[in-house]
């Protein structure tokens, strides 16, 4: 993790005080510190339960390295409350919707299923996170 990104939530909230921007104004900011920072990456967010994770997981591995996925994928290493698992599919650019959407498809052919989020890894940086003050949320797409 590079040095310089370290400062990017103070610089943000230094330019988007909580109670004096707007939704559309703080999302400009993000913006321009995306393409600025060179921080376009983003990643589709995708839950399966602990007894099909093994199979999923692989599934997805297998897609990717035979290019039909983005640039890597990751999987938690333990549960959450619900004893699920979160399988992240990453892309280089959320900014190509295209190519974002091109993931998803590919994620729904290899049978996922239900709402998929996808979270910018910009938002990540700056803990924008559910209830934040600017009503932002927190990920950028969501499939149904």
């Amino acid at each position: 993790f590079e040095r310089k990104y370290l400062a990017l939530p103070f610089r943000f909230f230094s330019l988007c005080p909580r109670s004096r921007i707007s939704h559309k104004g703080a999302r400009n900011v993000i913006c321009l510190f995306s393409t600025r920072f060179f921080l376009v990456q983003g990643r589709w967010m995708v839950f399966v339960s602990a007894d099909a994770v093994d199979d999923a997981f692989a599934a997805v591995s297998k897609a990717l390295l035979s290019g039909q996925l983005g640039t890597s994928v990751r999987v938690a290493t333990s549960p959450d409350a619900q004893n699920s698992y979160i399988i992240l599919v990453s892309t280089n650019d959320f900014t190509n919707q295209q190519d974002v959407q091109r993931v998803l498809q590919q994620l729904r052919t290899l049978g996922f299923g239900g709402t998929i989020n996808y979270k910018a890894e910009i938002y990540t940086l700056l803990r924008i996170s559910a209830g934040n003050p600017w009503g932002l949320r927190p990920c950028i797409y969501k499939s149904v």
